[in-house]
């Protein structure tokens, strides 16, 4: 993981990502589905969950939950705020028109590049 992290640092949304699938152990819509209002740096909450164009609860009714930030994650959602001018709603990863970022386009033109270029 540190490879990859090291291989998207010129992408910090694509860390930020990765990061918190790895992290928080959170499913693709989970991820794309987390928002700014939902973080205060030591805790993440889990309430809904993004596919295509929907968004709804979470696969499984215990996914709705409120999880620790570690340290890691904390950091690089910490510094991706920052970068983004500190909101405090929307989607952390938000797409072009403001709805929850289309996380397969954006690792083929994003994250797997720069993985292929790393040689990972």
């Amino acid at each position: 993981m540190r490879d990859i992290f090291i291989a998207l640092q010129d992408c910090p949304k694509a860390q930020v990502a990765v990061g918190l699938a790895y992290f928080a152990a959170l499913r693709p819509g989970e991820v794309r589905a987390t928002r700014w209002e939902h973080y205060d740096a030591y805790t993440l909450r889990i309430e809904q969950s993004a596919w295509r164009r929907h968004v709804t609860e979470p696969k499984a009714p215990e996914s709705i939950a409120t999880l620790p930030c570690v340290e890691p994650s904390r950091e690089l959602l910490d510094k991706f705020r920052e970068s983004e001018g500190c909101p405090t709603e929307g989607y952390i990863l938000k797409g072009t028109k403001g709805g929850p970022l289309n996380l397969d386009q954006f690792a083929c033109l994003n994250i797997r590049p720069l993985l292929k270029m790393a040689g990972i």
